[in-house]
Protein backbone atom coordinates (compact mmCIF):
# COMPACT_ATOMS: atom_id res chain seq x y z
CA UNK A 1 0.00 0.00 0.00
CA UNK A 2 2.83 2.38 -0.76
CA UNK A 3 0.64 4.25 -3.25
CA UNK A 4 -1.46 5.62 -0.37
CA UNK A 5 1.48 7.71 0.84
CA UNK A 6 1.65 9.45 -2.53
CA UNK A 7 -1.95 10.70 -2.32
CA UNK A 8 -2.51 14.19 -1.05
CA UNK A 9 -5.77 16.12 -0.66
CA UNK A 10 -5.34 17.87 -4.00
CA UNK A 11 -4.84 14.59 -5.80
CA UNK A 12 -7.92 13.10 -4.16
CA UNK A 13 -9.99 16.13 -5.17
CA UNK A 14 -8.94 15.70 -8.79
CA UNK A 15 -9.80 11.99 -8.71
CA UNK A 16 -13.21 12.70 -7.17
CA UNK A 17 -13.93 15.44 -9.72
CA UNK A 18 -12.97 13.05 -12.53
CA UNK A 19 -15.37 10.47 -11.15
CA UNK A 20 -18.18 13.02 -11.00
CA UNK A 21 -17.51 14.01 -14.63
CA UNK A 22 -17.55 10.35 -15.67
CA UNK A 23 -20.89 9.75 -13.92
CA UNK A 24 -22.30 12.92 -15.45
CA UNK A 25 -21.20 11.90 -18.94
CA UNK A 26 -22.82 8.47 -18.55
CA UNK A 27 -26.06 10.12 -17.44
CA UNK A 28 -25.88 12.53 -20.37
CA UNK A 29 -25.28 9.67 -22.80
CA UNK A 30 -28.30 7.87 -21.36
CA UNK A 31 -30.37 11.00 -21.92
CA UNK A 32 -29.20 11.21 -25.53
CA UNK A 33 -30.01 7.56 -26.13
CA UNK A 34 -33.56 8.10 -24.82
CA UNK A 35 -33.98 11.52 -26.37
CA UNK A 36 -37.71 11.27 -26.87
CA UNK A 37 -38.26 10.84 -23.13
CA UNK A 38 -36.65 14.18 -22.21
CA UNK A 39 -37.49 17.74 -23.16
CA UNK A 40 -34.99 20.00 -24.86
CA UNK A 41 -34.87 22.10 -21.73
CA UNK A 42 -33.90 19.19 -19.46
CA UNK A 43 -31.23 18.01 -21.91
CA UNK A 44 -29.90 21.56 -22.07
CA UNK A 45 -29.70 21.74 -18.27
CA UNK A 46 -27.95 18.38 -18.16
CA UNK A 47 -25.41 19.55 -20.76
CA UNK A 48 -24.84 22.76 -18.83
CA UNK A 49 -24.27 20.91 -15.56
CA UNK A 50 -21.92 18.48 -17.28
CA UNK A 51 -19.94 21.40 -18.72
CA UNK A 52 -19.80 22.96 -15.26
CA UNK A 53 -18.50 19.70 -13.72
CA UNK A 54 -15.95 19.39 -16.52
CA UNK A 55 -14.73 22.97 -16.09
CA UNK A 56 -14.42 22.44 -12.34
CA UNK A 57 -12.42 19.24 -12.81
CA UNK A 58 -10.06 20.90 -15.27
CA UNK A 59 -9.61 23.86 -12.92
CA UNK A 60 -8.84 21.56 -9.98
CA UNK A 61 -6.36 19.59 -12.09
CA UNK A 62 -4.60 22.76 -13.26
CA UNK A 63 -4.34 24.23 -9.78
CA UNK A 64 -3.06 20.91 -8.43
CA UNK A 65 -0.42 20.76 -11.16
CA UNK A 66 0.65 24.36 -10.59
CA UNK A 67 0.94 23.80 -6.86
CA UNK A 68 2.87 20.55 -7.40
CA UNK A 69 5.35 22.34 -9.68
CA UNK A 70 6.00 24.99 -7.04
CA UNK A 71 6.69 22.46 -4.24
CA UNK A 72 10.26 21.28 -3.75
CA UNK A 73 10.90 17.61 -4.51
CA UNK A 74 10.61 15.37 -1.45
CA UNK A 75 13.61 13.38 -0.31
CA UNK A 76 12.36 9.75 -0.13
Amino acid sequence: MSWIRKLDPGNLKVKLAGSIVAISSIQLLQMFMRGDGYSDRSIGWAMGLHALFLAGAVTLALTDRISADSKPASQD
